[in-house]
């Protein structure tokens, strides 16, 4: 019951413009490691690849709200991807910004599906019945995202996996290595 009571409390504030962002810098590296760490009952055996480009620059962000992003995501690629098959966290930056991609080697979503998957309540019509979830963590995802100035993209191929990917502006006025490393 928590995760759902906790889902419908982002939701409702990310309706009503109340989400606050509290930015700071950041260190990429380490919200993807809590995040993993928050998501390991979830994601059970699975293996976590983690890839992060050396010297990534700081992010400015709100830490709790890009981690519940991170869990999200996470979330979905253990719901929606082979069991025992590996899920990938990767970190780069490109220009003034940083992006983070979480990949699974799942089903995939086909073109339609792409376009719908971070509406509110929408489910892939390959598995609304088979995997449990309300449709909320990619809709609450992407306003997080939104909030913070970045973007939230999906690709796929069906078959070949879905590729769940956002970007954060960095930190202009802070070099990176003065971020918090919490």
């Amino acid at each position: 019951l928590f995760p759902y009571t906790t889902l419908f409390r982002s939701m409702a504030r990310t309706e009503a413009g109340k989400l606050r962002v509290n930015r700071e810098p950041c260190a990429v590296e380490h919200l993807i490691a809590d995040a993993v760490a928050d998501s390991q009952r979830l994601l059970g055996e699975r293996p976590v690849k983690v890839d992060v480009q050396m010297g990534l620059p700081s992010v400015s962000a709100d830490r709790d709200l890009i981690e519940t992003v991170l869990r999200h995501l996470l979330d979905n690629a253990a719901k929606y991807s082979t069991p025992g098959r590996p899920i990938q966290v990767r970190a780069a930056s490109s220009a003034d910004q940083v992006q983070v991609c979480v990949s699974d080697e799942g089903p995939g979503l086909n073109e339609g599906e792409l376009s719908k998957v971070f509406d509110r309540n929408y489910r892939g019509a390959r598995t609304r019945d088979s995997v449990p979830g309300m449709g909320m963590g990619l809709a609450i995802a992407r306003e997080i995202v939104v909030a913070h100035g970045g973007r939230i993209w999906a690709e796929s191929s069906p078959g070949g996996g879905t590729s769940f990917t956002f970007s954060l502006p960095v930190v202009t006025t802070v070099n990176s290595e003065t971020a918090s490393p919490v």
